[in-house]
Parts: structure tokens; sequence; C-alpha cells
């Protein structure tokens, strides 16, 4: 699904499994905070690799969501 369509105009997108199940997005940002709420809104389906920045950033996020329960 991420790979069909364009996020953003600086994006790039390689496959790491030949099918395309598993995929490295790269895109150049202002900020971590768009990126943040975009890998959220896929769940479990997203794992970020990089920057540690933005690996920090979605932790907290999770951890912050956990407490609400």
């Amino acid at each position: 699904m991420v790979a069909e369509r364009l996020w953003h105009t600086t994006q790039a997108i390689r496959k790491l499994k030949p099918d395309g199940s598993v995929i490295e997005f790269q895109a150049d940002l202002s900020g971590l905070e768009e990126i943040t709420r975009w890998v959220l809104s896929w769940g479990s389906k997203a794992k970020v690799l990089g920057p540690p920045e933005l690996k920090q950033r979605v932790r907290e996020e999770l951890a912050g969501m956990m407490k609400n329960d």
C-alpha cells in the first residue's frame, strides 16, 4: 500500500523483499512530527529503522498511549 502512493515529493521506496512485502521508505522532511503521526497510523505493520530520534519519538508516543489504558 505504501509503495503504491506518492506520500511526499522527496520519497524513495526500496523493496527489501523481492515480492514487495517489506519496504524501506525514505523522505526528507522539515521535522519528525509529521512522520511520527504517519508511522503510528500504520500500527503494528510499521517498523522504524531510523533515525534514532524517530524511533524514540514513536516509543514515547506508544508508551503514552499505554498509560491512557
